[in-house]
């Protein structure tokens, strides 16, 4: 998978109870601002005319998960406190993630606790991804699944260059894993961007989240070097795994 895709984000303003190696807090520092980069160089071009409107699903039983391209003027509440639930998590297991690689005896030399900065508040980073979303101009869109009527998940897609767009913020609730939330989020990810110009798709993942790995390889996903479109600061990209599939023509 492309790039770690560490972000920042503990409880309210982050206040970190084990240390952080130092390159992962400037990853999750960066990582705040990152997707800015990314829709920044994508802005000029508008987003692609794909079908943003259409709602895909799938039946498991009983349940059925259902994906749909979010309008952030309808659903934005929904999709603000999915995307706080993704930061705060995705920081809590990054510094797991980091502690336990140190105590390995793995980690860097230099470790300090996160700063209290206000730097890593949830809520505001999810503001932020909304206003990207809702923003008329940018290459970006947020898809929202819900299972059995439940919001369950989210995922992101940004464009990154005239050919290539990635995936981010993919997350899905604990209570909905296992349900196949995640390969249809990914799945209309995929579809949304073969639908308009691009013709491969991104993405970045962090080192410990091997079901995340299983579900890319699957989607037929595959390893790759630092691809030249990513925004991720070339010294970050030894703590980064980043995954490419080429789209069809």
């Amino acid at each position: 998978m492309n790039a770690y895709s560490l972000r920042h984000s503990l409880p309210a303003v982050v206040r970190a109870s084990r240390p952080c190696a130092l390159p992962l807090v400037r990853h999750l520092r960066w990582l705040a601002r990152g997707d800015s980069t990314s829709t920044d160089r994508a802005v000029s071009s508008g987003k692609p005319q794909t079908d943003g409107s259409r709602t895909s699903s799938v039946s498991r039983g009983s349940e059925a998960v259902s994906v749909a391209a979010v309008d952030p003027n309808d659903q934005g509440s929904a999709l603000e406190t999915l995307l706080t639930e993704y930061h705060t998590w995705l920081a809590q297991e990054a510094c797991e993630w980091a502690a336990d690689r140190d105590a390995a005896g793995a980690g860097t030399d230099a470790t300090e606790p996160l700063p209290n900065d206000g730097e890593y508040d949830p809520p505001a980073a999810a503001a932020e991804d909304g206003a990207t979303i809702a923003n008329p101009e940018a290459d970006a869109w947020a898809f929202l699944a819900r299972n059995d009527g439940d919001a369950a998940g989210v995922v992101f897609l940004y464009g990154v260059s005239k050919d290539m767009a990635e995936i981010k913020r993919l997350y899905v609730r604990p209570e909905h894993r296992g349900e196949g939330v995640g390969r249809a989020l990914c799945q209309a990810a995929i579809d949304a961007a073969s639908e308009g110009r691009y013709r491969q798709v991104g993405l970045t993942t962090p080192p410990w989240s091997k079901g995340a790995h299983a579900l890319y390889e699957e989607l037929a996903f595959e390893y790759t070097d630092p691809y030249p479109e990513t925004a991720l600061p070339e010294e970050l990209h030894d703590d980064a795994l980043f995954m490419r599939r080429a789209l069809g023509s």
